[in-house]
């Protein structure tokens, strides 16, 4: 068997192994259709019907704006469009406002539960909710923060972090 096979196999059974852990974990999902599938009606999908799913009239589970599929397919989870809030997987961060330098992880500040966060190589505008990646000395930029981490005398100037202390 080739390597790429038996990678697709692995996976396979990861997946059936995560979504069966999940079906036991919520039991309440285990009648209910995943989204993506085939449907007859909205009470069929999972998540809750009407507000975060929807049999569509093509009969398909999906979900409404606003939430996007889980990673097993087994829920819809409602987008993040703020860094500092709840979240259950990186995805609904990335597809709000923050961006996809944004990332779903636990933090010092939050240490039992998950919330959006800039990725660690990335940073925000204060008061703004949306992540950029940091810049290096003469790289693009958008925001003051991304040039931050090069150098305290550097600043975003014409779109480029510059150090102005030598553009003097």
């Amino acid at each position: 068997m080739s390597l790429f096979k038996a990678t697709l196999n692995l996976a396979g059974v990861l997946y059936l192994i995560n979504l069966s852990l999940s079906l036991t974990l919520h039991p309440e999902k285990q009648d209910k259709i995943l989204i993506g599938r085939s449907c007859e009606s909205s009470e069929q999908c999972v998540g809750i019907p009407g507000i975060t799913s929807v049999c569509t009239s093509s009969e398909w589970c999906t979900c409404l704006p606003g939430y996007i599929k889980s990673r097993e397919k087994s829920d819809c989870l409602r987008i993040v469009n703020k860094l500092d809030e709840k979240c259950e997987e990186t995805q609904q961060c990335q597809q709000g406002t923050p961006g996809r330098e944004s990332e779903c992880r636990v933090t010092q500040s939050s240490p039992t539960q998950k919330v959006c966060k800039c990725k660690r190589n990335a940073v925000n505008q204060p008061g703004q909710n949306i992540c950029y990646l940091k810049s290096q000395y003469m790289e693009a930029c958008r925001i003051q923060e991304q040039c931050m981490s090069y150098q305290y005398s550097a600043q975003c100037l014409n779109g480029k972090c510059v150090d102005i202390q030598i553009t003097k």
